[in-house]
């Protein structure tokens, strides 16, 4: 069952929705060259996919047969509305050096990424996103029903719920009634990892962060190969593989590497839009950046930003149908983001986007920002579609254009060599100036820019911005070129001032992975092809030495972590010792591994496993002990943490803890650091011990 559950679902969730949108009259841009016509096939699969399993895991009904049936039915839908062109993907053979440096690539990307970190654990961010993906796969909903909160007293919803809220650290309890807990974080990552464990198992859930960064790099080889020549695009894309960022957050479950490949594609496709209008490029555009949108939260900006590009077009001509499609595919998108925010996110945005919210009063702050949002859609909607007014627009814009005559180039050259002004003197106070304000520690997320830097070898990083701010100065589109200026000022702005932006290297510099990264290494492209394609020998060796160079570095990086694979053997660990605890009830005392070992246990084993924020209650325990035990079941406690809890003295000479095993689990892991790049890698061991307690005199109460 499961081969034919691959077999139908993998084609329809990566190409037979965007392949009908090819095959039909829907698409017009006849000249678009044969990668980016497969990169649109795959977007506007994926995009679609992402759309209609997020609204159906956050209505707690995602299950294969029912996405293959809607996906299938979107596809039928446009067949039959829009028609067969029996046109064919590859209408011309593949230029034989392009095809031959995809493939590479792709070999490249597969040695690189696809050596998972086994981040089943539940540490931080990626083994939050895994093992929700995991609750995904078992139950089709986002949301976990925990039915046993329902019968939980005060006192013990305090010893297992921080604050009454948090069960685990990203599990926030919003329904006590009915026990409805609500992962933390955007779910679109943990939507798909629930997908590939469906259809792969647990190890397929692992594969795709490593999937979608080797499009990625895909995509950013088709973005760059648009400005030059195959030489630039193939040094650009080939790094990329290599540098340790990449591959390091390819081979986690990380929402920004996932995210990259919906913001290059989007790019790609604005870029593609601009030139043809087509309605084909319009609606992959708009379905990526709103599919970015709800992997990170900050991606907001990006269909934000093409709308401002749409705005701008309204003054050059009259929109036709393909800016129509666009625009009003951007508007929607952002209408299932105002509402995927309302009823999914609400929460989660309202205490981690502070500083935004706070712009809109301290007192109900979030449903002013909501409020906000959904007016500001309704008068785009009808700046977009009233056409007098459209044509009024043009009209005067036109009148504009005709005034300034020669001076029209002019004015679009200035407005471009401002964006790349603005973008190089951007990276030079966040390398030079914003790590060295007085009193920052080296944990503030001011000197994020300037450590991140050191894997693009130091200052050489500039060799990179100097390539970006080339390519928004020459780009024949300006409306492309304020997407990349915006879009990377504004991401890199808002982490060096984000109050919530911490970490340790590698972890702290992720946040730069979905634009930043990729949008340098097409700066690069197009400067070492703007050498290489001069013909000079001098130019032409620099160019070639400079990429030998980065080469080397990236090579360099990456060589002491290649082999390595972060929690390698714990999979097999959790599932031993599951195994021993059965029916109990096995409480957590110590934060990390409560997070760490409690959440798999919990959410792939089976298991009870609970954490315990506090034992100050004696009452509390007392009920907690004997409830379970009068039910048959063991209480398990693993004593690691008891000295750290507030626990009441008359629980040790009511109870008796008796010691039932121990258990070690160890992996190797990464070493830490905030500035120095971590070359290092150890094995990390927790020692488990694990005790029962029953009550010392068992027909007896406290007191």
């Amino acid at each position: 069952m499961r081969a034919l559950g691959i077999i139908i679902t993998v084609p329809l969730v990566f190409f037979i929705p965007g392949y009908a949108v090819f095959r039909s009259r829907l698409f017009s841009e006849y000249r678009m060259d044969w990668l980016v016509r497969v990169l649109l096939v795959i977007c506007l699969s994926v995009s679609a996919t992402s759309l209609v399993a997020l609204f159906l895991a956050e209505a707690g009904h995602l299950s294969l047969w029912l996405l293959d049936i809607i996906l299938a039915c979107l596809a039928a839908g446009v067949r039959l509305a829009f028609g067969d062109t029996k046109r064919r993907l590859f209408a011309a053979r593949p230029r034989a050096g392009e095809a031959a440096v995809v493939i590479v690539l792709c070999l490249l990307a597969v040695l690189f990424f696809f050596r998972p970190f086994e981040y089943v654990a539940g540490d931080g961010d990626p083994g939050y996103y895994f093992n929700n993906g995991y609750n995904v796969a078992s139950t089709g909903s986002v949301n976990v029903i925990d039915e046993s909160v329902g019968e939980m007293s005060d006192a013990e919803l305090k010893t297992f719920f921080s604050k009454g809220i948090s069960q685990f650290i990203p599990f926030h309890l919003r329904a006590r009634q009915t026990g409805k807990i609500q992962p933390l974080l955007y779910h679109l990552l943990p939507v798909w990892i629930g997908i590939f464990i469906m259809l792969f198992g647990t190890w397929g859930g692992l594969f795709v962060a490593p999937l979608f960064a080797l499009l990625s790099v895909v995509a950013v080889f088709a973005l760059a190969r648009r400005f030059t020549g195959l030489f630039g695009a193939t040094a650009g894309a080939a790094l990329l593989c290599v540098f340790f960022p990449q591959f390091y957050f390819a081979r986690e479950p990380a929402s920004e590497i996932f995210c990259q490949f919906f913001v290059v594609v989007a790019a790609l496709f604005l870029l593609e839009f601009l030139r043809t209008r087509g309605i084909a490029s319009a609606l992959a555009g708009a379905g990526a950046a709103t599919a970015a949108a709800a992997v990170r939260p900050e991606a907001l900006i990006l269909p934000v930003l093409m709308l401002a590009v749409m705005f701008g077009r309204m003054f050059l001509d009259r929109y036709r149908a393909g800016d129509f499609v666009f625009v009003n595919a951007l508007l929607l998108g952002l209408l299932y983001l105002w509402f995927y925010m309302l009823v999914g996110e609400y929460s989660y945005l309202a205490s981690n986007m502070s500083r935004v919210i706070s712009l809109f009063g301290s007192h109900g702050g979030m449903r002013a920002f909501l409020t906000f949002f959904l007016v500001a859609i309704g008068v785009c909607f009808v700046i977009f579609n009233l056409w007098p007014l459209q044509r009024r627009m043009a009209s005067l814009g036109g009148r504009a254009l005709g005034a300034l005559e020669r001076r029209a180039s002019w004015a679009g050259r200035a407005a471009k060599g401002a964006m790349a002004a603005t973008v190089l003197l951007a990276f030079i106070f966040f390398y030079f100036v914003s790590p060295h304000r007085a009193g920052l520690t080296a944990s503030s997320p001011q000197k994020f820019f300037f450590y991140t830097a050191a894997f693009f070898g130091g200052v050489a990083v500039f060799i990179f911005v100097a390539g970006l701010c080339l390519l928004i100065l020459e780009s024949d589109r300006p409306g492309f070129s304020f997407l990349l200026a915006a879009g990377v000022v504004a991401y890199t702005l808002a982490f060096t001032e984000s109050s919530v932006t911490a970490g340790y290297q590698p972890w702290l510099l992720r946040r730069y992975i979905p634009l930043v990264v990729p949008a340098l290494f097409i700066g690069f492209s197009y400067l070492a092809g703007r050498l290489w394609e001069t013909r000079k020998p001098a130019p032409r060796t620099a160019a070639a030495l400079v990429v030998a160079g980065f080469l080397a570095l990236f090579l360099c990086f990456a060589a002491p972590v290649f082999n390595h694979v972060e929690y390698r053997g714990i999979n097999r660990q959790l599932e031993e010792l599951a195994s021993k605890l059965d029916e109990d009830v096995v409480i957590f005392t110590r934060p990390f591994t409560g997070e760490a070992f409690g959440i798999p246990l919990r959410y792939q084993h089976g298991v009870d496993a609970r954490r315990a924020y506090t034992f100050e209650q004696y009452e509390a325990f007392e009920e907690i002990i004997t409830r379970y035990s009068g039910l048959g079941r063991g209480v398990l406690i693993e004593a690691g943490g008891l000295n750290s809890l507030r626990m009441d003295p008359r629980i040790l000479d009511s109870f008796a803890f008796r010691k039932a095993f121990e258990y070690t689990i160890s992996f190797p892991r990464l070493s830490k650091s905030y500035v120095v790049r971590p070359v290092r890698a150890g094995t990390e061991k927790h020692d488990l011990t694990f005790f029962y307690v029953t009550p010392r005199n068992p027909g007896a109460s406290g007191g």
